[in-house]
């Protein structure tokens, strides 16, 4: 009578106690990289680039042990997507993240990613930090959240101590 949301989920489960208000050290994290064009940060061509990369990481039997697909808004017309791999993937761009990164968890509407914006900075400079690079991540997609999944967004940045990167800059 009583069916679990994720029964009904294509995307993983996700577990947001993992990545909320939580500081990563990476070194030599794996991802692949992708450009998607955008018109005023809205995505254009999200879904051919996604199943470019699925059919390519299919092809030669790489997996995405985590679900990570990190999205940096370059400008308002070009997006990166980093998908996290356990390999090498031929045919596309590779790089390795190395850093200090900071995870925040929110929960709800997307219309609310200015003010979550906004709240994720504050909360970086009460730590004393910088962002030197941001992502969001969206770890359900759009069909599960019709489903009736929670629509979680993480923000994820790479972050320097407030104080280095002030003497960086003098």
């Amino acid at each position: 009578m009583f069916e679990r949301v994720s029964t009904l989920s294509c995307c993983p489960d996700f577990n947001p106690d993992l990545w909320d208000d939580r500081f990563f050290i990476w070194e030599n994290k794996n991802v692949v990289v992708e450009r998607v064009h955008t018109f005023f940060y809205l995505p254009m061509n999200l879904n051919r680039v996604l199943k470019r990369i699925h059919t390519l990481l299919e092809r030669n039997h790489i997996k995405s042990p985590d679900n990570l697909y990190l999205r940096e808004y370059i400008s308002f017309w070009r997006m990166n997507i980093y998908v996290s791999v356990d390999n090498y993937v031929p045919c596309m761009e590779n790089r390795s993240m190395h850093g200090r990164f900071y995870g925040k968890v929110f929960r709800g509407d997307i219309q609310h990613r200015v003010k979550w914006l906004e709240y994720f900075r504050n909360r970086l400079k009460e730590e004393g930090y910088i962002s030197k690079r941001l992502y969001r991540w969206y770890p359900k997609c759009t069909k599960c959240i019709r489903k009736g999944e929670i629509n979680y967004v993480v923000y994820l940045a790479q972050v320097l101590p407030a104080d280095m990167y002030r003497s960086m800059r003098s």
